[in-house]
Parts: C-alpha cells; sequence; structure tokens
C-alpha cells in the first residue's frame, strides 16, 4: 500500500508541485491538501480529476491521515508557525519534506523539533519557475539522513523535478546553502537584462537586437526574463509569479550568509535596492522582473515601457488625487478647525487640495481650506491680533508611528474604518508606520502567534488597499536585533532593537507609502526571526527616524552616505506624532468619575497618573486582586511609559495620541449589541457637541477634541446610570512631553488657606520669583507694559500664590482680596476673604496651540484654589469664551466694562459670597502703565 501524502501550501509552487504529485505519482488515495485560504483548495481540486484530491479543514487533520508531509511556504515565520502545528500531533514514523526557501538556520533548527518528536525530515528546495513547476521540471536538492531522503526521491526526480541533487547523508543546512547562493544568480541575471536594456534604449541601440542576441546567446531563463521585461508582463500581470517581497527575504539570507562568510555580494546588494525601489513604487504587485522598471526610474525614464499604459495610469492618478482631495477638504470640515489652526497645520504639514487656496495672506470669506467662518468658532485663549503665518514645506516626511493593540479582537468594521482614518491621515500630509501588537491571544485561540501576525497583517493591508494609491507595504526586514550594548546617549532609551535596514522604511516613505511592521525581529547574531515587543520597536523607529540612532551597523551600505560629516544627527522623517489605538482607549483619570484622561502633562503629571496605575496592578490592603483591573492597569501603564519614552525622542511639539478603535474609526458603536460599552472596555458612544475624529482634529488643531481644563460636566453626558454616562465619555488621551509646572507656595506642602493678618506671607520680590521674567510674561501676553512699581505695592499683602509653567510661558498671579468696607482682620475671622486671580498670562507664541493655557488653569482650579476662585474679564475680551467654558458662572456687571466668572461650585445659591466676589471685580484698581487703553 503506497503512502499518504499530505500538502500543506498551494502558491506559486506549490499547486504546480502537487498537481504533478496528482498526476504521476504512485498514490492509491486522495492527496491531502491544506491552504490557509482555502479558495486555492477548492480551485486546485477542480482542476484535477475527481476524487484525486481530498480537503482537509486544518493541519492537525491532515497530519492524523498521513505518513509523508510536504511544507512549501513563503517565510521563515510561517514555515516555524506550520511545524509548530505538525508537531501538536503525534507525528512519529512520519516523514517532513521541506521545501521552503528559509535560512539554513531555521531548516536545522525545524529539523531538530521534528526528529525530537519522533520524525524524518528532509530539506527539499527546489530551483525553477512556476511554468517550471507546473511542467515537472524543476530541479530539487535533498539533505538529510539517506534513509529519508530515499524515502522522499520518488516524489521529486520524473514526477515535480526534471533533476535532482541528492545530499543524502549531509547536513540539512547545505540544501538551502545551496538554493539561497543559486537564487542569488537568478538576481543578478535579471539586474543584468534590466541595466542591459536600460542602456540599450537610452543609447539609441534599441532592446529589439540586444533581446535576438540574448536569445541566440542564452537562451533559457535568460530569454524568458528578457521577453517578459519588452512585453511589459512585468507590470501587466495581476498576480507576481515571485514577489518582490520574497526575492527580498531571499537577497537578505543570502547576505547574512556573506556576511558571516566573510564575503561582500555586491551584485545582491544593488539587485535587493532596486527591489525595494520596485516594492515602494507598486506594493504588492511587485514582480522580481519588475527589477527592470526600477532600473528604468532610476535613469530618468518612466516605470512603464508602455506609453498606453502611461496615459491610462496618469489619468486613473489624476482621478484618485481628485477623490483624495475631496476627501481631504470633508475631513478638514468635520474637524471644525479655526483658521488659526488651519495656518498652523500648513505650515507644518501643507497639503495637497489646500496650498493654493491657502497661499493668500488674507483669506476670503470661504476661510482658509474651504472652511466656512461658521464653523470656525472653536475657543482659544488667544489675546490680541493674530500674525500671518506663511506656509512651509519640509523635505522629509511627517511620519506618525502607529500601534494597533490586539487588532484579532476587532471586527472588520473597526479595521476597515481606522484603514480609512490612516489614509485620510495620509492625504492630510501625515504618512502612518504601523506596527502590530498581537500579543494578547487567548489561551483557546487555535493558531499559533505567527499565524496570527500573518492573518491580521493581510487584513489590515486590504483594508487599507481599500482606500486608494498609494497602497501600504509590508516591512518584514528593518527591525534588527542585537546581542551588543553599544555607547549611546543617556538620553536614548536602552533598546535592543534597532533598524538594521533603513531603506525598508525610508524609500516606500518617500514615495507616499503607509507601512506596516509585524512584532518581529532579525538578530544579528543567530540571523532568524523571533518575536519582538511592539512597544520596542515603536521606540526603535522613533529613535531611527530621529537620527538618535548611535553605535549600530548599517546593513545598507548605501545608508552610510545619510550620515553627516560632522556626527549630527541626521532626521531620516519627522514624527509629528505617535499614535496607540488600543481597544482600552485612552489613560483613564485617577480622578473618580472622570472618565479617561483628556490631556496628559508628562512634564508634570507622569508621576502621579504612573503611580495610580500601579496601584491598581496591585493587591489590595486585603490581599485580594482584582485580575481584570489588574490586567487593564498594566496595558495602560505600558502604554503611558511607551509615551514618556517617545516624546523624551522627539522634539517639543510632537505628541502621543492614545485612543480606542471606535473613536479612531469615528463609529459609533452604542447602537452595535455585540460591543455594548463598558468603562474599562471597548469605547462607548459619546454624545458632545460634535461627533468629531480625535486622529484628525488632533493633526489639524493639535489640540485633544476637548480641552482638559473644561469642567467635567461640560463633557460627561446626563444619564441617571453613572456607568452608561462613563461609557459615553471621550475615551483619546494626547500626551506631550509639556512643561513642568511649579507653584509658590506649593500646595501639595500645605495646602492654600486664607492667611491670618500680619503672618509673613510671599511676595513678588522673593528670590524664588524671577520678577524680570514674570513682568515679560504679562508684557508679552497682554500686549501692554504693566506699571510694576503699582502692581507690587497692591499685591503686598494680598498675594496667595504664584503659577509658573515652563521657563515662564505661562503663568498665573492668585490673591486673596478683602470686601469692600471690610477689614482684613474682619474679613479673615468672618471668612470673606475672596480667592481672586488677578492675572493670567500665556506668552503669544505658546496661545492657541500646545496646552500651557489648559496647564496653568488646570493648576489653579486643582491644586491652588479646588474650591472655587473667581476673576474678571473686559466684556469684549476674546478670551471671554474659553474663560466661559471652563467656569461654573458668569456675571456680566452692570454699569460696568467687566464681566465676573467663578469656578466655586454652587456659589450662585450664596448671595453674600456673590456680593463679596462682585465687590472685588469691580474695585481692584489696575496696574498699567498706559492708562489710555481699556482695562485688562
Amino acid at each position: 500500500m503506497a503512502p499518504r501524502l499530505f500538502w500543506i501550501g498551494l502558491g506559486n509552487m506549490g499547486r504546480g508541485m502537487s498537481a504533478n504529485i496528482v498526476g504521476k505519482a504512485d498514490l492509491d488515495q486522495p492527496l491531502l491538501i491544506y491552504n490557509r485560504t482555502k479558495q486555492r483548495c477548492i480551485d486546485l481540486s477542480e482542476k484535477l480529476p475527481a476524487g484525486k484530491t481530498e480537503i482537509v479543514d486544518s493541519i492537525a487533520e491532515g497530519v492524523s491521515k498521513a505518513d509523508i508531509i510536504f511544507n512549501i511556504l513563503s517565510n521563515d515565520a510561517v514555515v516555524e508557525a506550520s511545524i509548530a502545528e505538525i508537531l501538536k500531533n503525534d507525528v512519529k514514523g512520519k516523514l517532513i519534506i521541506e521545501c521552503s526557501t528559509i535560512h539554513p538556520d531555521t531548516t536545522e533548527k525545524i529539523a531538530q523539533r521534528v526528529e525530537a518528536a519522533g520524525a524524518q525530515f528532509v530539506a527539499a528546495p527546489v530551483f525553477g519557475a512556476p511554468a517550471m513547476a507546473d511542467a515537472g521540471q524543476l530541479v530539487g536538492v535533498l539533505a538529510g539522513p539517506r534513509a529519508s531522503v530515499d524515502r522522499a526521491r520518488p516524489y521529486f526526480k520524473g514526477v515535480t523535478a526534471k533533476a535532482e541533487i541528492n545530499m543524502s547523508d549531509e547536513p540539512y543546512r547545505k540544501a538551502l546553502t545551496l538554493k539561497l547562493i543559486g537564487n542569488t544568480f537568478v538576481l543578478n541575471m535579471v539586474e543584468q537584462l534590466a541595466e542591459g536594456h536600460v542602456l540599450a534604449e537610452k543609447s539609441g541601440l534599441g532592446t529589439d537586437y540586444l533581446h535576438q542576441w540574448i536569445e541566440g546567446m542564452f537562451p533559457g531563463p535568460y530569454a524568458a526574463y528578457s521577453t517578459r521585461m519588452l512585453t511589459g508582463d512585468y507590470y501587466k500581470r495581476e498576480y507576481p509569479l515571485f514577489t518582490a517581497d520574497l526575492a527580498r527575504k531571499d537577497a537578505g539570507h543570502a547576505m547574512s550568509l556573506a556576511k558571516e562568510a566573510g564575503v561582500r555580494l555586491h551584485n545582491v546588494e544593488t539587485a535587493d535596492a532596486h527591489l525595494a525601489e520596485l516594492k515602494a513604487h507598486v506594493g504588492e504587485k511587485g514582480d522580481i522582473a519588475g527589477i527592470y522598471g526600477a532600473v528604468r526610474m532610476e535613469n530618468g525614464l518612466p516605470y512603464e515601457n508602455d506609453r498606453n499604459v502611461r496615459k491610462k495610469k496618469r489619468r486613473r492618478r489624476a482621478k484618485q488625487k481628485r477623490d483624495s482631495d475631496r476627501e481631504f477638504l470633508i475631513s478638514v470640515l468635520e474637524s471644525s478647525a479655526t483658521k488659526r489652526d488651519a495656518r498652523g497645520y500648513l505650515q507644518t504639514f501643507g497639503s495637497p487640495a489646500a496650498l493654493a487656496s491657502a497661499g493668500q495672506k488674507k483669506p476670503s470669506n470661504i476661510g482658509i481650506l474651504g472652511v466656512p467662518a461658521s464653523v470656525a468658532g472653536r475657543p482659544a485663549f488667544v489675546q490680541g491680533t493674530e500674525k500671518d503665518i506663511s506656509v512651509k514645506r519640509n523635505e522629509a516626511p511627517h511620519v506618525a508611528i502607529v500601534k494597533l493593540r490586539a487588532p484579532q479582537e476587532w471586527d472588520d468594521v473597526f479595521l476597515e474604518g481606522v484603514a480609512k482614518t490612516l489614509t485620510r491621515l495620509r492625504d492630510l500630509g501625515l504618512l502612518s508606520v504601523i506596527v502590530l501588537d498581537c500579543d494578547d491571544i487567548k489561551p483557546n485561540q487555535a493558531s499559533s502567534w505567527h499565524i496570527t501576525v500573518t492573518e491580521q497583517t493581510d487584513r489590515l493591508l486590504r483594508a487599507i488597499g481599500q482606500y486608494g494609491f498609494p497602497a501600504a507595504e509590508v516591512v518584514d526586514s528593518g527591525i534588527w536585533k542585537s546581542t551588543e550594548n553599544p555607547q549611546i546617549p543617556s538620553s536614548v532609551p536602552s533598546n535592543s532593537l534597532y533598524v538594521g535596514f533603513g531603506k525598508a522604511f525610508t524609500t516606500p516613505l518617500a514615495n507616499g507609502h503607509i507601512l506596516v511592521v509585524p512584532p518581529r525581529a532579525y538578530s544579528d547574531a543567530s540571523l532568524q526571526y523571533s518575536k519582538a515587543d511592539a512597544n520596542d520597536i515603536v521606540i526603535a523607529l522613533t529613535t531611527f527616524f530621529a537620527g538618535l540612532q548611535f553605535g549600530r551597523q548599517y546593513s545598507d551600505y548605501r545608508e552610510l552616505a545619510e550620515k553627516v560629516s560632522d556626527g549630527q544627527p541626521f532626521r531620516r522623517a519627522l514624527v509629528d506624532r505617535v499614535i496607540v489605538i488600543d481597544p482600552l482607549g485612552g489613560i483613564p483619570s485617577h480622578r473618580q468619575g472622570h472618565g479617561t484622561q483628556v490631556f496628559i502633562n508628562l512634564e508634570d503629571e507622569f508621576k502621579n497618573i504612573q503611580d495610580a496605575l500601579y496601584a491598581k496592578t496591585q493587591p489590595t490592603s486585603a490581599g485580594t486582586k482584582d485580575a481584570g483591573v489588574s490586567a487593564r492597569a498594566t496595558v495602560h501603564l505600558e502604554n503611558l511609559r511607551l509615551a514618556k519614552s517617545t516624546l523624551a525622542l522627539l522634539p517639543s511639539n510632537a505628541s502621543v495620541v492614545m485612543t480606542s478603535p471606535a473613536e479612531a474609526a469615528n463609529i459609533n458603536v452604542s447602537k452595535r449589541n455585540d460591543l455594548e460599552a463598558k468603562p474599562d472596555g471597548f469605547a462607548g458612544e459619546v454624545k458632545t457637541r460634535t461627533w468629531r475624529n480625535p486622529l484628525i482634529h488632533n493633526l489639524l488643531t493639535d489640540r485633544p477634541i476637548y480641552s482638559s481644563s473644561l469642567p467635567i460636566g461640560r463633557i460627561k453626558p446626563t444619564h441617571q446610570d453613572e456607568e452608561i454616562a462613563l461609557s459615553r465619555m471621550p475615551t483619546t488621551t494626547l500626551a506631550k512631553r509639556g512643561l513642568p509646572v511649579t507653584i509658590f507656595p506649593d500646595p501639595r506642602v500645605n495646602r492654600w488657606q486664607p492667611p491670618q493678618p500680619g503672618v509673613p506671607r510671599l511676595r513678588l520680590t522673593d528670590t524664588c520669583i524671577d520678577l524680570p521674567r514674570l513682568v515679560h510674561l504679562i508684557n508679552d501676553s497682554f500686549g501692554r507694559k504693566l506699571d510694576v512699581e503699582h502692581y507690587l505695592d497692591r499685591l503686598k499683602d494680598s498675594l496667595a500664590g504664584v503659577i509658573i509653567a515652563g521657563e515662564y510661558e505661562g503663568g498665573a498671579i492668585l490673591t486673596w482680596e478683602t470686601p469692600f468696607g471690610l477689614d482684613e482682620e474682619t474679613a479673615y475671622q468672618e471668612g470673606r476673604l475672596v480667592p481672586y486671580l488677578d492675572k493670567f498670562a500665556v506668552l503669544r507664541k505658546s496661545q492657541g496651540a500646545g496646552g500651557v493655557a489648559d496647564i496653568v488653569f488646570n493648576a489653579m482650579v486643582r491644586d491652588a484654589f479646588p474650591e472655587g476662585v473667581c476673576w474678571r474679564s473686559r466684556k469684549d475680551n476674546p478670551v471671554n469664551k474659553w474663560y466661559f467654558e471652563r467656569s461654573r458662572g458668569v456675571l456680566k456687571l452692570p454699569e460696568s466694562n467687566w464681566a465676573m466668572f467663578w469656578t466655586t461650585p454652587e456659589a450662585a445659591l450664596n448671595d453674600q459670597l456673590m456680593r463679596d466676589y462682585e465687590d472685588v471685580c469691580r474695585n481692584i484698581a489696575p496696574s498699567w502703565a498706559d492708562t489710555t487703553k481699556p482695562a485688562d
């Protein structure tokens, strides 16, 4: 009785080989076939005689029925995952024949596992194109114990192959070493053909004469590839015969073998660079013969060698551009950006759709980017007039490094919505480098980690591919893992991961592609791929793009030319955002009932938030521990630390946005019964003033959708069920490196209390306060000069404290004021000293963006005067809208030019308190040197 065969993998090579097994091998039972995409099994079975194949639904089912198992898959990671699935079953006495092209070290590793499980193993890579596989004309290379090779040989020469190279009793790795060296001949052949045809065309000889010579001198593969190039097959075919990704995988393995042996493969390096250009230009459709198109472009010729095709492509791209421009304008309108926001966005990012309309210094009444004035009503803390901002373009691409956590838990609606948002960001000038984080695989999931990563990578590529050109590209060879500890600056986080092949990122980014990075790294010691932490990959990418990757070897010698001669950091891209899209959403507020932290000033708030999250991961005083709460807090803690680490490497204007798939996709999930929102689960419906996409809004405004200094009641929807109300709150957190906040005196040491008369108190002339810088801050913010002598005299006995943000970029001066008609002693005894905001100032360069005003305001209402404070502002002051949103109430004082604001809860119900507030706001004497202008 003949052994039963099981075939795994129906790619370009596997289809032809398995068909020849069915037609020529000695079989008395149907060939068992399995492919991750089942439709390929169905298609093959329908083409072959009935009853000759049997489709199995799982690897386990096939292994249980088979005696001999063939495995032919695309890359090392998928092969290792497949072998792991095979070895979950009883394989004693079975033969596993591995036909994939993988690294020799990978072959040895899986062979050891197979033999340890009691099975036999043969390394059997094959030479030949898919057409040769279909015709049974391959060349097989068989290595392993003689008995195992003899058992495998009946299925090669005369069945799937025209010849075989017998390496019986040789190490398994020798078969793969020969295969990789042989494939470099193919790479070099295609590279030489491409260069020759381009030279023939540009020199005037013409490609026809060169092709005739090739047919006469080198019939066979040379002539076949030459024909594919000249007929345009390299760009016309729907599915590549030998994908650029697989060719680069083989080139990478060959170069690593060469490096280990002390050899330099210059020709392979050249071909690999052209493959990278090819992949960046055409994406997943790139075929190895497309090296011809890459060489054409390198030498000033179009990628396609057919004029009619080029015309159609230009028309198609023009339509795609129009569609992209329309999407761009829609996204701008949805975000309700102000004119100031729009100008700031254009200064940084520009826009393919809007530069022409925004180039005018004084926009027309339709506004910047076509935004009507009616939607430009978002309050911002801006004093005085705004200056025109010129539009500048930067050669380095603007990049967002995006981490997608647990994408295997997202349904297609979420994934496609997120993909659409990321393509909109691309249209708005921000390219995404997406890092997958698939660590949260449940124990009951049958598929292995490697298979899950491959599935989610493909799924994301398909989702992004729906939204126009340029498509997304997988970068599976750029992240490397080092066993060395290079000397790096203390400011750069220690990380074993680094970018070993920079062109894999910079080339496709230069061509406008979104990149997808699976969470694995290539070891520069073992020369194998292994699982890598997604957060470490994000940090490695941030370090590389910021030009701070020091002490690492470059796998691509061309990158050496990019290093500047003086050794200064060279930014390969401008990382404007790091985005974390997590089913848990943003960082939860440590204040009860406040939902998600809207904004985090890391300089000032990191430790407190970190401590609060860490406490949730620890057992309670009773020794109990809620596993769910602990697990969620651990994830939030990792995201918070990632924000801290990445922003430490980036300019101060960079941001980290942490949000949920629902909000990133701009989807209202409350109507979807299968995703019922919970406070600590997926993001729920956010019923607010408008429904905006937080990622697009942040790109345009550099602010969160809701200001962090807004009272919670202005954000949280009302509902009798507190849990439902919380679930409907925003779940997006914006984090910035921010500014340190200094408060004199420190309320964390001693809470601010009304001072007892006669007791020494803080003075603005104390050495802890830099009075000249404080005066400059006030003068710059208000646009007028302070009468310093008058001001110091007025505050000498009433100063409560001073809040300073950063290096005097913003600040607040607060006092305890005595109501009119009372002396200080009486006011103190009766508890009627009024907490008063005397000056609130932000440097003009920091107004309207950056969160400085919010930082200062939060420090005032949460730390300095948590029980309430009042202040006044001119009735026509444009800042009043901003004040109004943050106050508990406002009153326009009759017969005066003042509006009075307060944050004191239920102040309006206390007549005496309101009279005292009004009395102070009416009678405070202004302290400006210029008395001709209205008082502020």
